[in-house]
């Protein structure tokens, strides 16, 4: 839910949930700058990973906490996805050296290094996570030279390799999901 927040100078957003009734019901988190682009829940339902202010958030429901994810200085991190076994997010970062926006994967703990997923593609592009096609292969939309598609690839692999999956040149394809 976004608004100002009452004594403040600047844009505010709280987490709620909806009940099936349709009616809000605050998380017990307080309000900040949580992005606009990218909640993701974690599939037990008991995390939720967002970005502030450019840093990815670990938010504990049951616990009320959060974590925010360790990140190069310099660094923007946005649009977090979680992975199918809840044990990693994948999210889009940019800064520190990097060209583009690239996609990275993290433990959720905070407790390895990200791992830069598109460290090998051909510069310029742009790269966003969208779902999972399989426990181990991203779904992404990817900019290239005004051309934006839908592409896959498997985590698993040391280098992995955008694999097209809707791409055509003049045409924005986004948000690719599998069912």
């Amino acid at each position: 839910v976004q608004g100002f927040v009452t004594g403040s100078n600047r844009e505010l957003s709280r987490l709620v949930r909806i009940d099936r009734e349709g009616k809000p019901v605050p998380l017990p988190f307080q309000p900040d700058t949580y992005s606009r682009r990218g909640i993701s829940i974690s599939p037990d339902g008991s995390r939720i990973a967002t970005s502030i202010d450019g840093k990815v958030m670990v938010c504990d429901v049951k616990r009320g906490t959060r974590l925010s994810l360790p990140l190069p200085v310099g660094t923007d991190r946005v649009m977090p996805l979680w992975t199918t076994d809840g044990k990693s997010i994948v999210f889009a970062g940019y800064g520190a050296g990097l060209g583009s926006f690239q996609l990275f994967i993290q433990a959720s703990d905070g407790g390895s290094a990200a791992r830069n997923l598109t460290a090998n593609f051909k510069q310029p592009f742009e790269a966003y996570p969208t779902s999972w096609a399989s426990p181990d292969v991203l779904l992404f939309h990817r900019f290239i030279e005004g051309d934006a598609g839908i592409n896959a690839l498997v985590v698993s692999e040391e280098r992995p390799a955008a694999k097209p999956l809707l791409v055509q040149a003049g045409s924005w394809h986004w948000n690719g999901r599998a069912s």
